[in-house]
């Protein structure tokens, strides 16, 4: 038995309704826009150069751990990742005339130059 026609169900419906559609478009919306900032934010850490100038010399990809050492001098931060059958993989941070870099290697050799901003 209903206590309530037809219509009048569907009107107590119709008037929740746009409440809830409304909370979960702000919901998705601004779940969408810290996903954006978020990928935004990562994306602009570094910036990729090709080359670096030091006192010593141009730095490229592919040149060696210490030729790059000999150009730049000592890095002001080391962070080394190797493990058991992995190669050894390092990032250096160098200030070179008041800009960071961090410069990637793998096996030995320059793989990735990025500028901090």
């Amino acid at each position: 038995m209903c206590w309530l026609t037809c219509k009048d169900q569907l009107s107590i419906l119709d008037s929740i309704r746009p409440r809830y559609l409304r909370r979960n478009f702000l919901m998705r919306f601004f779940g969408f826009l810290l996903f954006f900032i978020s990928i935004s934010a990562l994306a602009t850490d570094t910036t990729r150069v090709r080359n670096v100038k030091c006192k010593g010399g141009w730095v490229t990809e592919g040149t060696s751990k210490l030729e790059v050492i000999s150009y730049c001098g000592q890095p002001k931060f080391s962070d080394i990742t190797s493990g058991a059958n992995m190669v050894k993989n390092e990032d250096l941070l160098f200030v070179i005339k008041r800009k960071d870099y961090i410069i990637s290697f793998s096996g030995g050799k320059v793989t990735h130059i990025g500028m901090i901003k």
